[in-house]
């Protein structure tokens, strides 16, 4: 029996289509049923480099006009460009895939999103995209279901926020907490009752 491997990702891009530049790409193994994050990657691209980049005009103004000190703050730390950074991301995640005896299944939030975007990005730097069909995960619709669970019963759902929205890595730990708490809310864990309180949704 192969060992169950969960991947959590999220991106930054310069746009809202399929092909703008990533910039940054953040991503933890972790256990669904604990919540333990064995494995991160997190790295930034510099946007300053000669190659072509893929930019949507809205994209950039909202980063300027909402996010600009943690834009220039990712930058700060950027190492190397967009294409080595989707080639690096691709290296870290096959460690899991190419191990005979792990199924890895890839979490993005949206069935259009991340998971998408990043088999894109994949082919068109001429990788493959080593996720088996059947293994992408969305924590948009798991989310969703477990809501309308939850409200039946009279109750709201809630989960650990971490860190900065829309910095990568602190997206990844909020979502692998997010998840792993729905997990339980479908699953059962005796040892965490009453982590599904009456209280307000997170955003």
């Amino acid at each position: 029996m192969k060992q169950r491997v969960d991947i959590m990702v999220d991106l930054e891009t310069l746009g809202l289509e399929q092909g703008a530049t990533i910039f940054q790409i953040a991503a933890a193994a972790f256990d669904i049923a604990t919540g333990e994050i064995v494995a991160t990657f997190d790295k930034v691209a510099s946007i300053y480099c000669t190659n072509d980049l893929k930019i949507e005009g809205k994209t950039l103004e909202f980063w300027l006009n909402n996010n600009r000190d943690l834009f220039f703050k990712l930058q700060e730390r950027a190492d190397g460009c967009p294409n080595q950074l989707v080639s690096d991301f691709w290296r870290w995640l096959s460690v899991f895939t190419d191990q005979e005896d792990a199924d890895v299944f890839l979490w993005g939030n949206g069935i259009l999103n991340d998971n998408a975007w990043l088999k894109h990005a994949f082919n068109e730097n001429g990788l493959d995209y080593p996720i088996f069909f059947r293994n992408n995960r969305d924590v948009r619709t798991l989310r969703e279901a477990v809501e309308m669970k939850v409200s039946i019963e009279g109750r709201t759902f809630s989960y650990e926020k971490v860190g900065e929205l829309h910095d990568a890595m602190d997206d990844v730990r909020s979502q692998v907490n997010m998840v792993v708490e729905m997990y339980r809310v479908l699953v059962g864990d005796v040892t965490k009752a009453g982590r599904v309180q009456k209280v307000d949704v997170a955003p």
